[in-house]
């Protein structure tokens, strides 16, 4: 898991997920679902879901171990949350979930300043001034 900021509102979260279980010809699809989620668990009410989203492992994915990744962005709320949880669970196994919480206390955010240039009062110079005939 990696999460760094990409403005003062957004981070962005890329995981790699490495699948660590045995494929079962008999037992398994071509292929399996998986849900994943990101929730504030300080949220009112408890358990705000930030982000969602779904992804599958192939029969060869597993076999092989292959790492996969899957990047998204979330926005940070206000009052900053001490943790956000990630929850992967099996679309069809019961049971089969994992939840990583993370803390957002080591999350190094751009600074506050404005990214625009502001527009300086120039005149434009003549297409001439650029010395060339094709112009």
């Amino acid at each position: 898991r990696r999460v760094h900021g990409i403005t003062m509102s957004i981070m962005r979260i890329t995981l790699k997920i490495t699948p660590d279980f045995n494929w079962v010809d008999n037992w398994h699809a071509p292929t399996e679902p998986f849900k994943l989620w990101v929730e504030n668990p300080d949220a009112d009410g408890g358990g705000a879901i930030l982000h969602a989203e779904e992804f599958s492992l192939g029969k060869k994915v597993v076999k092989d171990r292959e790492e996969q990744q899957i990047a998204f962005a979330i926005p940070l709320q206000e009052p900053r949350p001490s943790q956000y949880i990630i929850k992967v669970v099996s679309d069809r196994w019961v049971g089969v979930s994992f939840e990583i919480p993370f803390s957002l206390k080591g999350l190094l955010l751009p600074d506050r300043q404005s990214p625009h240039t502001p527009l300086l009062n120039l005149t434009p110079l003549p297409v001439t001034a650029l010395q060339d005939a094709e112009f």
